[in-house]
C-alpha cells in the first residue's frame, strides 16, 4: 500500500491526516480503522470501513489506547483525540480513505449530518439546499476559510517554498516570517500562506492591505474587532473620532457639534487610499489561498496586485450589510468554475467583515474570454448564484474600483433616534 489519506468531517471541524508509506503500513492502517463501525463480506473475504460514524465512549476509549500505542511513531494521529472529544456524545461524523470529495458531495453529507443530529428531515433539507446552491455547485467548486481556524496554506517546509508573489525561493528570499493569508489587522488568527516569502509581505502589509484596512476602518472600530494588539481599535479623523468601549457600548464623537449629533456627517479620515489597491488586496487574499493547480492561470493578475500595471477594466464589485452574518474573525469563500462555460468567470471571491459582504471577480485568468466589465457579464454568474436566491432586508450596491488615484477617504454616516 502506498501513502494513505484520511479526511474526517463534522459539522464544525474536518481533519486531514496524511499516513506515509512504510514497510507495515498495511498492517497499521488496518489497526487504525478497526476501532470505527465496519462491514464484513463474508462472501468476498473483505472489510470494508463505513464512512457514516457515530462518537460514542467506547469508540474515544479505543482511539485513545490505539494513540497512546503509536503516538511516538507518527505524532499526527493526536489529530484523531482532538477531532473526537470535540464532538458532542452521539454525534455523526464521516470518515473517507483516500477518497477525493467535490465541493458538492461535501455540502451534501453535510446536509444528511445535519439531519441526523438534529432529527430533522433530510429531504426537506436537501430540497432546501438545491434550490439555493445547486445550480453554482454544478458549476463551480467552493473553498471556505474563517479567520479563526488554523490552517496553513502550500509547502510546510520552508527551504522548498516558492512565493506565489514573486516566484522566488530560498536562498533568494527568505520565509522566516508569518504570513497571514488574510491581514492580521483584520482579525485574522490562523490563515497563513507558507508561500509569501518575507520581502513580499513587508511589501503587501505597507502598501495595499493598508488600503483595504482603512476602507474598513469604520466597521473596525465600530464593532472593536481586534488585530495585531489586544486592545480595541479606534479611529480618529479630521471632524470624527470613534471607539468601542468594553461595556460595548460605541463613543462617536464630532468635533464642532457641542448640541449632540447630527442627522447625518461625512466624516473625514486622515488616510488616503487607491480603490484599486482594495481590489488588489482583496484578490491578494484569493491567490493566497487557491490551489497551486488554478494559481497557474493568474500570472497577469500577479502582476496587477504587485503594482506593476494599472487596470481600468476592472469588474464592478457588489457589496451588501447583512447584520445576521456578523462575524469578529473574517471569512473568505472562493468559488473556482470546474467548467468550459467562459460566459461565467474562472474564479470569484467572496470575502466577509464583520457584516460586510464584498463579492468580486478575480480578473486577468487566462481561463476568461471575458472582463466582466459590464453589469450583465456578472448577471450569470449571479444568476446561478446564492446570493440572487437570500431574501434580506438589505440590497446589493454595486462599486467601481477602478482608480489608481490616491484620494483621502470618508464615510457618510447617519444617525437614527430610536425609542
Amino acid at each position: 500500500m502506498t501513502s494513505v489519506e484520511l479526511k474526517f468531517f463534522s459539522l464544525e471541524q474536518s481533519k486531514i491526516m496524511k499516513i506515509k508509506a512504510s514497510k507495515d503500513i498495511d498492517q497499521y492502517v488496518a489497526e487504525l480503522l478497526s476501532n470505527f463501525a465496519y462491514q464484513i463480506d463474508e462472501v468476498e473475504h473483505r472489510i470494508s470501513i463505513e464512512p457514516l460514524q457515530k462518537n460514542t465512549s467506547e469508540l474515544r476509549e479505543k482511539l485513545e489506547h490505539f494513540v497512546d500505542r503509536h503516538k511516538d511513531r507518527a505524532p499526527q494521529i493526536n489529530q484523531l483525540t482532538s477531532f473526537v472529544r470535540n464532538l458532542k456524545d452521539g454525534e455523526y461524523f464521516y470518515i473517507f480513505p483516500n477518497v477525493q470529495l467535490e465541493t458538492i458531495q461535501i455540502a451534501e453529507l453535510g446536509n444528511r449530518l445535519h439531519a441526523l443530529n438534529q432529527g430533522l428531515d433530510l429531504e426537506i433539507i436537501q430540497d432546501d439546499f438545491s434550490s439555493i446552491f445547486g445550480d453554482l455547485l454544478s458549476n463551480y467548486d467552493m473553498l471556505a476559510f474563517n479567520g479563526e481556524s488554523r490552517v496553513n496554506i502550500g509547502v510546510t517546509d520552508k527551504s522548498k517554498a516558492k512565493c506565489r508573489f514573486c516566484g522566488k525561493s530560498s536562498p533568494n528570499v527568505s520565509f522566516r516570517k508569518k504570513a497571514h493569508a488574510i491581514s492580521e489587522a483584520l482579525g485574522n488568527k490562523g490563515i497563513v500562506c507558507n508561500e509569501e516569502c518575507d520581502t513580499c509581505n513587508a511589501k503587501f502589509g505597507a502598501g495595499i492591505e493598508t488600503d483595504l484596512i482603512a476602507f474598513l476602518s469604520m466597521h473596525r472600530a465600530f464593532f472593536g474587532i481586534k488585530g495585531k494588539g489586544s486592545g480595541a481599535p479606534k479611529l480618529k479623523g479630521r471632524n470624527f473620532s470613534i471607539k468601542k468601549a468594553e461595556t460595548g457600548e460605541v463613543h462617536f464623537s464630532v468635533i464642532g457639534e457641542d448640541d449632540g449629533l447630527p442627522e447625518q456627517v461625512e466624516a473625514h479620515t486622515n488616510e488616503k487610499v487607491a480603490l484599486q489597491n482594495i481590489y488588489r488586496a482583496m484578490c491578494k487574499y484569493v491567490l493566497s489561498v487557491i490551489p497551486e493547480e488554478s494559481l497557474a492561470s493568474f500570472k497577469t493578475c500577479v502582476s496587477w496586485i504587485n503594482q506593476e500595471n494599472s487596470n481600468k477594466r476592472l469588474p464592478a464589485i457588489r457589496m451588501k450589510i447583512v447584520k445576521e452574518l456578523y462575524s469578529e474573525f473574517p471569512g473568505l469563500s472562493i468559488y473556482i468554475r470546474k467548467n468550459s462555460d467562459t460566459e461565467l468567470p474562472h474564479v470569484v471571491g467572496e470575502f466577509r467583515f464583520a457584516s460586510i459582504v464584498i463579492v468580486f471577480i478575480v480578473p486577468c485568468s487566462d481561463k476568461d474570454n471575458h472582463c466582466f466589465v459590464n453589469d450583465h457579464d456578472f448577471d450569470k454568474f449571479w444568476r446561478i448564484s446564492h446570493f440572487s436566491k437570500h431574501k434580506s432586508h438589505s440590497k446589493w450596491v454595486t462599486m467601481k474600483l477602478d482608480s489608481d488615484e490616491k484620494k483621502v477617504l470618508s464615510f457618510n454616516v447617519k444617525f437614527e433616534q430610536r425609542v
